[in-house]
């Protein structure tokens, strides 16, 4: 359900004329970022080394889906995570070249922790992606060049109380931050209804599009 999810969280973009301009990811995203590094490793130095790799490009390109947008035009990308036990939100914060971390399950041990995995491919990787594809040509800070991209712990991420509803987790939160409001209104209390809501709103949506 992430990656229906994350779609519709797309699409509110448009139908709500929200003022933030942000795009979103498949779940599948960061699956192929990693493979794809697992298979360049120290041989990816430049934009040019890692190659065209289609389903990691058309993200970045805004090429996926009918809503999506070009990373270069927008200020955030919201990426979901799924650690093997529970997901994670990323966003990428385009100017700032930052992922901030969403983890919901933390506990008391860091958030980075669950997502170790992932970490060299989003710091060596996904910036050479990002140059390849042009996301920083207009900006003022220029191209990712040799740089990293930062990883930063969102330290006021709700936490869950329960063990099942992380993945609305990450869809509610990647909702309120998308709509500039307050995460720490965020809690399991609220999951039951946010999961009908979300479907409703779907379910119009979709009767909308077979009425054109």
């Amino acid at each position: 359900h992430i990656e229906v999810g994350m779609f519709y969280l797309e699409v509110k973009r448009f139908h709500y004329k929200l003022s933030q301009k942000y795009g979103t990811t498949t779940p599948f995203f960061m699956d192929a970022l990693k493979k794809h590094h697992d298979k360049v490793g120290a041989k990816g130095k430049t934009a040019r080394d890692v190659g065209s790799i289609k389903n990691l490009t058309s993200e970045i390109l805004g090429k996926v889906r009918r809503c999506a947008i070009k990373w270069a035009d927008a200020d955030f990308v919201y990426i979901p995570l799924n650690t093997g036990k529970h997901w994670i939100l990323l966003v990428l914060e385009i100017e700032g070249k930052t992922i901030w971390v969403y983890n919901s399950m933390r506990g008391k041990s860091t958030g980075l922790k669950d997502m170790a995995a992932y970490i060299a491919c989003i710091k060596h990787l996904l910036p050479k992606l990002l140059d390849a594809c042009g996301v920083y040509k207009q900006h003022p800070s220029g191209p990712m060049g040799n740089q990293e991209i930062r990883i930063n712990e969102a330290l006021n991420c709700p936490q869950q109380t329960d063990q099942g509803n992380y993945g609305m987790f990450v869809l509610k939160i990647a909702k309120y931050l998308m709509m500039d409001r307050k995460i720490n209104q965020v809690c399991t209390e609220e999951m039951a209804a946010y999961r009908v809501k979300m479907a409703t709103e779907l379910y119009k949506y979709a009767e909308s599009k077979k009425a054109v």
